[in-house]
């Protein structure tokens, strides 16, 4: 059985770059569109909900490099299928070869805890990409690379009870909630819970089973 590597950082309407902190385009995306956003910030920070610098933002992107893995969320470019694999193209010279809309990463592993194969995710789409399906899609293709690539047994994540958006995606992506932290979260005058929620490799197999036989 052969593998083609040239669609292991690509779904449907995407594709998945590396993000680079030399890379001022995609750090201007990223702070204006998203950490700069106000209703992105506050469903995706627990801190407290103060303006961000730029400098902050980029002192939190310089610890990216840590990161198990750091993406640029991209809308497939209109020519994909035509450049892909010829990399003589000059579109491959390009720091992103698609828009930018969104961000996902895997949290550092630490090597004492190597041995239980878990990692976390964290994942982002700019407002104006939201409600397409884009955020399902991508955290798919995340779970995908984390059990066919990484060798991990557990992914998981947490998020507030606040998020009710990203809730939805994560369990239609086959997250199952593990257990809240009830009222942990005080944010707009109001307490929320942690939600915590994960995905095993096994109940990722059986999805992915399931999907096959749907289209077959």
């Amino acid at each position: 059985m052969s593998v083609d590597f040239n669609k292991v950082f690509v779904s449907d309407r995407l594709i998945y770059e590396a993000f680079d902190n030399a890379d001022e385009d995609t750090k201007r995306f990223l702070y204006h569109q998203m950490a700069r956003n106000p209703a992105i910030k506050g469903l995706d920070s627990i801190e407290t909900f103060t303006p961000l610098s730029r400098s902050s933002y980029s002192e939190t992107l310089a610890k990216w490099k840590h990161c198990f893995m750091s993406v640029i969320i991209c809308l497939k470019p209109d020519n994909w299928d035509e450049i892909t694999g010829d990399y003589t193209r000059e579109e491959h010279t390009k720091g992103l070869r698609g828009t930018p809309i969104g961000m996902c990463v895997l949290s550092p592993q630490h090597p004492p805890l190597a041995q239980h194969r878990r990692v976390g995710m964290g994942i982002s789409i700019s407002q104006q990409h939201q409600g397409r399906g884009y955020g399902t899609e991508a955290i798919r293709w995340l779970a995908d690379w984390t059990f066919t690539y990484a060798n991990m047994h557990s992914l998981f994540l947490e998020t507030s009870s606040l998020n009710e958006g990203a809730i939805h995606a994560y369990r239609k992506a086959g997250f199952v909630e593990d257990g809240r932290d009830r009222e942990s979260l005080y944010i707009a005058g109001k307490w929320y819970d942690t939600v915590h929620m994960s995905m095993l490799e096994h109940e990722w197999r059986a999805s992915r089973a399931a999907a096959k036989s749907s289209e077959a």
